[in-house]
């Protein structure tokens, strides 16, 4: 295990720029500053024609605006300090690997066959600081969760060129991309017209944004297999089993490929086009 510790750390070798320090202290004192005005202004009125308004005012300003604000300036700068310092992600042959977490240490393992989506976010506090955020969205994260805000499975902020990371993840997708060993003699291929018409029109659809209806949940219950154990012998995440299964991701051609050959089936009798 300490081997593997090892070996791990000395892959996770970028970090992030120490100007978002400043960016989420900027953004604290803007809020901070907002949610006391608003106090304020309930509080103030109250206390008005009291004679002592005047005392009253100062300590009011002392103690509900000054104290928490130096507090929360030293807490916000210390947690940002501790972030930056724990940060770090590195780039394998098949993976992006993310290393995080002030209180509680967050690794993250993220097969370049998963990713979907690299967004790139460059906000209003980003913009004034020169720093961008990369999102890396993944078949079992790519979709909000149910009554809660939604953070990108990859998720890497204070970058100041965020083109060199999207690059080297794109470059290392499309390995993972290319057409599998034994579907090349059939993709576009005239003994087997069948399925080269229903690649064609797959991937034109799939680039208009249509969805897929699978039989996926079908063909694995005849099998007997459960989500995991399709998921083990396609190589691909349980996330990506279910969403496939409800139709609510579209998957890459080999990922297709490598599903029908695991079920023993084709293709072209696992996948449909939804409307």
């Amino acid at each position: 295990m300490a081997e593997f510790t090892r070996k791990r750390e000395e892959l996770l070798t970028n970090g992030i720029d120490p100007a978002l320090r400043s960016k989420e202290i900027l953004k604290a004192v803007l809020i901070y500053q907002l949610a006391y005005l608003c106090s304020l202004s309930t509080i103030l009125p109250i206390l008005y024609g009291n004679s002592t308004e005047l005392v009253l005012s100062v300590t009011i300003i002392v103690c509900t605006w000054a104290i928490p604000f130096v507090i929360t300036l030293i807490a916000v700068s210390a947690y940002q300090k501790a972030f930056i310092r724990t940060f770090r992600y590195g780039v394998t042959v098949d993976s992006l690997l993310i290393s995080s977490g002030v209180f509680t240490k967050d690794e993250s393992t993220i097969p370049f066959s998963r990713i979907q989506n690299i967004k790139i976010t460059n906000g209003v506090f980003d913009r004034k600081f020169g720093l961008f955020t990369a999102k890396i969205e993944t078949a079992g994260f790519s979709g909000p969760p149910q009554g809660g805000t939604h953070r990108a499975e990859g998720y890497i902020p204070g970058l100041r060129d965020p083109r060199i990371i999207e690059q080297k993840i794109k470059e290392q997708i499309a390995k993972f991309s290319k057409i599998p060993s034994g579907l090349e003699d059939k993709v576009f291929a005239s003994k087997d017209i069948a399925f080269d018409n229903f690649i064609s029109y797959i991937i034109s659809k799939m680039a208009g944004g249509a969805g897929l209806r699978t039989k996926i949940a079908e063909f694995r219950t005849k099998k007997g297999w459960s989500q995991e154990k399709l998921a083990e012998e396609a190589g691909a995440s349980v996330e990506a089993i279910q969403f496939l299964e409800e139709g609510r991701y579209n998957p890459s051609l080999s990922l297709a490929y490598v599903i029908a050959k695991s079920l023993d089936t084709r293709v072209e009798d696992l996948f449909a086009l939804g409307e």
